[in-house]
Parts: C-alpha cells; sequence; structure tokens
C-alpha cells in the first residue's frame, strides 16, 4: 500500500485547483465510508462526507504540510464533537451562507440533535478501522508519493487488504482524476467496494489513452453491482476459464521496502482559528 498518494491532497488546493481538490476529497471519502454490506440511506454517507471535506478545508487552512493527514482529520472530529460543536457553531455564524466551508459543514454542525449523532456515528464506524491499525495509520500520515511528478515510467503495485478496500478504490479514483495514458490492472477485483469512478475511467478511456483490465470471477456481480451497460463499455471480455494461462512471479512479502518507522504529527485543535 502506498502512502499519501490518495489522502488529503493540499498541494492542489493552494495551488488554486480547487474544483479538482474538492472532487478528489469527495471522492477519497466517499470510498471509505462506504462498506460493501451498506445498504442504508445515502443520506448519511452524503452529509458524513461534507462534513469531512470542511474538516480537511479547515485543515488546508490552519496545518503545517506535516500536519495534513487523516490523523488529524480524526482529532479535530473528536476535538469538536466532545466540546458539544460550539466553536464550530460560533465560526459558522460569522461565515456567509455562500462560503464552501458553510456547505461542507452546516449540514452537520447545525443539524439536530439525533441527526448530528447519526452522522458522527457513521464517519467513527469507518474512520475506526484505519485509526485504530498503527501501522496503516503510519502510512496514510505520511506523504512521500506524488504520482503526477514522476517523470520515468513506474509500477504502482496495491497489495490490498479487503477491510481496506476504501483506500484501494481512493488511489483508483484518483488515478482516473491526475493521470493520462496509463495502465490499470485491477485483479481481484470482486474484492473491492463498488469503483465510484469505473463507469468514467471506461467512457474516457480513448481521450486519456488509458488501458484498463478489470479482472472478476463473476461477471454477473459486476452487472448487478455497476448496472447491465457496464460490460458494453469493455472492448473485450475474456473468459479466463476456457483457456491455459502461464503464471508470472511479480515479486513477494519480502521484497517490498519496510515501513519507515517515524512519529505521526497531528494538528493541534488550538491551531485552528475560527474567526
Amino acid at each position: 500500500m502506498c502512502g499519501q498518494c490518495a489522502f488529503l491532497k493540499e498541494k492542489y488546493y493552494k495551488e488554486g485547483k480547487k474544483d479538482l481538490s474538492l472532487r478528489m476529497l469527495n471522492s477519497i471519502y466517499q470510498e471509505i465510508l462506504i462498506s460493501k454490506e451498506y445498504q442504508g440511506d445515502s443520506f448519511w454517507i452524503n452529509s458524513a462526507t461534507n462534513y469531512l471535506v470542511g474538516l480537511t478545508l479547515l485543515l488546508f487552512a490552519n496545518g503545517k504540510a506535516s500536519e495534513i493527514n487523516l490523523g488529524s482529520i480524526y482529532v479535530l472530529m473528536m476535538e469538536y464533537e466532545r466540546k458539544g460543536f460550539d466553536k464550530l457553531k460560533s465560526y459558522l455564524e460569522n461565515l456567509s451562507i455562500a462560503n464552501s466551508l458553510y456547505s461542507y459543514l452546516s449540514g452537520t454542525v447545525l443539524a439536530p440533535i439525533d441527526t448530528r449523532g447519526g452522522i458522527m456515528a457513521t464517519i467513527k464506524e469507518r474512520l475506526s478501522l484505519y485509526i485504530g491499525s498503527e501501522s496503516l495509520l503510519k502510512l496514510l500520515c505520511s506523504n512521500n508519493i506524488e504520482l503526477d511528478s514522476l517523470n520515468n515510467p513506474y509500477a504502482l503495485f496495491i497489495i490490498d487488504n479487503e477491510d481496506y478496500c476504501g483506500i484501494t478504490n481512493a488511489i483508483i479514483d484518483e488515478i482516473s482524476l491526475i493521470l493520462k495514458k496509463y495502465n490499470l490492472i485491477i485483479d481481484n477485483a470482486d474484492n473491492l467496494n463498488k469503483i465510484i469512478r469505473l463507469n468514467t475511467i471506461l467512457e474516457n478511456y480513448t481521450i486519456n489513452q488509458t488501458n484498463l483490465y478489470y479482472i472478476s470471477r463473476n461477471k454477473e456481480n459486476v452487472i448487478k453491482i455497476y448496472g447491465n451497460t457496464i460490460t458494453d463499455k469493455f472492448t473485450n471480455i475474456i473468459d479466463a476459464s476456457t483457456r491455459d494461462y502461464e503464471l508470472t512471479m511479480i515479486g513477494s512479502y519480502n521484497t517490498f521496502p519496510n515501513l519507515e518507522n517515524k512519529e505521526n504529527n497531528y494538528i493541534n485543535p488550538n491551531n485552528i482559528q475560527l474567526s
């Protein structure tokens, strides 16, 4: 799993590419919050996503580069909930309703108590998977890969854990948003949640000069998840069970780099300027 290549792209926001940054943030949090088993009202996922995007924008405006990570988002979320959202309520009272921060934060901060509690429960249930794993959190709090800044040809291998497939999906979404002319091979795709941007990747493959290989054991399940027209967007559909293929070893766990052991940096909530 790569580091922060899929998370909290402050760079784009501060470069003036705010629409791109917001699209990426929405995609990232949607991917993290949705589980395979989720059959509930989309209101909770959408509201939770908006609140996390709002907190991220606050972090962009106030945090140091080393503090802009998922851990800091969790710290802010828990701090504001613990204090009854009073600071955020006062902050929103002084913002224009047309301000993007007002738009993202108000749906949770100004919601009735029960509704706000439901939104927070939705976030904590999914976010605890990532925050609770020390080694994974170290990866998500690093910032050492910029996919659009690599000049030489490269290969990015993502060894996925089904429990954390939201991260994999978020990386796929990022690739489709910022890169052109790439090959994307998604093996064991049945283990992933629904990829939010899969249809867009397929529809734009000619424009972006991309090749997508989506490997599934269950064609009917792909149609169920993505709709009846999804198979029409693939140039070829190959039934692997009817052919013999040679397996190629691409590496082992022992050949991958070890996790760099360093302390995570989280923002002090008192450093967020709410005035």
